[in-house]
C-alpha cells in the first residue's frame, strides 16, 4: 500500500473531511495530485514503474451510502489519479459491496474494523474477464489498519487479478 501524506496532517485530515462529509467535491483532483507526485517520487526513487498493463479501480461504497453522500469519494479521487497517470479506470460495477457497513472510523480497533469488512466485497462474474491476470490498483480515500483494502483485494485475487496494489491519500 502506498500512501501520500499521513492523516495526522492536520490539513489533509481537515481536506478529507470536506471533501466527505461536506461535500466538497473540488478537493478531489487536490487529494490525487497527493497520490500522483507521491507515486511519481517513489517511482524516480527506485527507478520503478507503474506497469502499462495495470488498471486503476476505485473502491466501491455500499449503495445506500453513496445514495446518501451522493457520490463516491474514491471514484472521484481514481478518475483524477487515472487522467494523471494514462491509466485506465474500470467502472464501479466491477467490485461491489455486499452489504452496509458501519464507517471503518466508528468500528473500533483493527479486529473490529477487520470483522467490520470480512467478506464484504464481491467481483460481478459478468465482468472478471476484466481483471483476470490484470494487476489491479486500488484507490481509496484513507486507510487506517488497511482492512477494507485487504478484503477489496482479497475478492480481485479470488476473480483472478494477478496482482493488488492500493493507494491512498492518507495512512491513519
Amino acid at each position: 500500500m502506498w500512501w501520500a501524506v499521513a492523516y495526522e496532517n492536520e490539513h489533509v485530515r481537515k481536506a478529507i473531511t470536506e471533501f466527505k462529509y461536506n461535500s466538497n467535491r473540488s478537493l478531489a483532483e487536490t487529494l490525487a495530485d497527493f497520490i500522483v507526485a507521491s507515486v511519481k517520487k517513489r517511482a524516480q526513487a527506485h527507478n520503478a514503474h507503474i506497469p502499462a498493463d495495470a488498471i486503476l479501480l476505485a473502491v466501491p461504497l455500499h449503495t445506500q451510502k453513496r445514495r446518501l453522500r451522493g457520490f463516491n469519494q474514491s471514484e472521484l479521487v481514481a478518475s483524477h489519479i487515472a487522467r494523471a497517470l494514462s491509466l485506465p479506470l474500470l467502472q464501479a460495477n466491477v467490485l461491489t459491496r455486499t452489504r452496509n457497513t458501519s464507517p471503518q472510523a466508528q468500528a473500533g480497533g483493527r479486529e473490529k474494523r477487520m470483522k467490520n469488512v470480512d467478506h464484504v466485497f464481491m467481483i460481478h462474474e459478468t465482468v472478471a474477464h476484466k481483471i483476470k491476470d490484470r494487476l489491479i490498483i486500488l484507490v481509496d480515500d484513507i486507510a487506517t489498519t488497511g482492512s477494507t483494502l485487504n478484503d477489496a483485494a482479497r475478492a480481485l485475487k479470488e476473480a483472478g487479478a494477478a496482482h493488488v496494489w492500493g493507494l491512498v491519500v492518507a495512512k491513519g
